[in-house]
């Protein structure tokens, strides 16, 4: 709490990393904050140490945007689409990082910009949703043609959109599963997902903490049933 007391107090672009212990005092105290500059809540997911612990559901609770990178090479990225809500919304933005992540390093060529230093934002993304889809946050791979129904396809959050893919490989079904990456996981774009779940009959959630964003997958379907 004191490193976001700090950031705020500072008046800068700022990045504070929150172990998993911390997270309830740090969203609790986030919760309708209004900010002047970028900052981002780097949030540990560490779900051996603190299965007890919902990072995803938490920060959905406090009202916050969630980022989460599949990779050590998405970070950079990522941490600057955190940075770009952040400045759009004018509120803090969570950085999801498994504690694998948090333990990896990727090589990244300078591209002369800070990874707080946010793109100005268009007049016309005022929202999360929008935000994500300008950014391309979320990634749709091999979908079937409109009319068309797989029997199985596939939404993967964080480091589990690298096992499914090198499953796919070696199974040699590349470009025959349908696949949906979320990298903004709160607020979820239900658009995408209707798209899949209205071209498949089974639809298998892959996450970190099972049940955090299946639950959510799991309300679409049961409200595109009631439409």
């Amino acid at each position: 709490k004191r490193g976001v007391v700090l950031a705020v107090e500072a008046a800068k672009p700022a990045i504070v990393f929150v172990p998993n212990r911390q997270l309830t005092e740090v969203l609790n105290y986030a919760k309708n904050m209004h900010t002047n500059c970028p900052l981002v809540f780097v949030v540990e997911d560490h779900p051996t140490l603190s299965p007890q612990c919902m990072p995803r559901e938490m920060a959905k609770q406090a009202g916050l945007s969630v980022i989460e990178p599949c990779d050590s090479t998405e970070v950079a990225f990522c941490a600057r689409a955190a940075a770009s809500f952040s400045t759009s919304l004018h509120v803090p933005v969570v950085l999801l990082m498994h504690n694998r992540l948090l333990a990896s390093s990727s090589n990244e060529l300078d591209s002369g910009d800070s990874i707080t230093q946010a793109h100005k934002p268009s007049v016309e993304s005022t929202t999360p949703i929008h935000l994500g889809r300008r950014m391309e946050l979320n990634r749709q791979r091999t979908l079937p043609s409109p009319g068309e129904r797989v029997e199985v396809g596939f939404v993967t959050i964080g480091g589990s959109d690298l096992s499914l893919k090198y499953l796919v490989s070696e199974l040699q079904l590349l470009g025959r599963v349908p696949m949906l990456n979320l990298r903004l996981v709160h607020p979820i774009d239900t658009v995408p997902v209707e798209r899949l779940l209205s071209r498949c009959r089974h639809v298998v959630v892959l996450e970190p903490r099972p049940g955090e964003i299946e639950q959510e997958i799991v309300r679409i379907a049961q409200a595109m049933r009631r439409d």
